[in-house]
C-alpha cells in the first residue's frame, strides 16, 4: 500500500505546476486511475521478498538466540539452592 502510495504522490509532484488545491485534487484522481494491476503485483511480490527475507532472518537470530540463552533457574521447586537458604536465614536473623 505504501509503495502504490508513493507512485500516486510521485506523479502529483511531477505533474504538479500550479500548487492550488483544486489541481492537486484532480491529479489525484488522475494518478489513482493510472495505477494498474500490474503495479499491485510488483508491490505484492517485492512484500513478500521482504517478508521471505525478514522470516530468514528471524530464524537465523532466533537459532543464535537460543544457543546463549542461559538458563538461569532449573526446574526445581526451590528458586534457591541449599547455600543460598542458609544465607538468606543468616541475614533475616541478624
Amino acid at each position: 500500500m505504501e509503495l502504490i502510495w508513493a507512485q500516486v504522490k510521485g506523479e502529483i509532484a511531477y505533474k504538479d505546476k500550479s500548487f492550488k488545491i483544486k489541481d492537486v485534487r484532480k491529479l489525484l484522481d488522475e494518478a489513482l486511475l493510472n495505477v494498474t494491476v500490474d503495479d499491485w503485483k510488483k508491490c505484492i511480490k517485492h512484500a513478500d521478498k521482504l517478508q521471505e527475507e525478514d522470516f530468514a532472518e528471524s530464524g537465523t537470530i532466533d537459532d543464535a538466540i537460543e544457543r546463549i540463552v542461559i538458563k538461569l533457574q532449573d526446574d526445581s521447586e526451590s528458586s534457591f539452592s541449599e547455600r543460598e537458604d542458609e544465607v538468606f536465614k543468616l541475614r533475616t536473623l541478624n
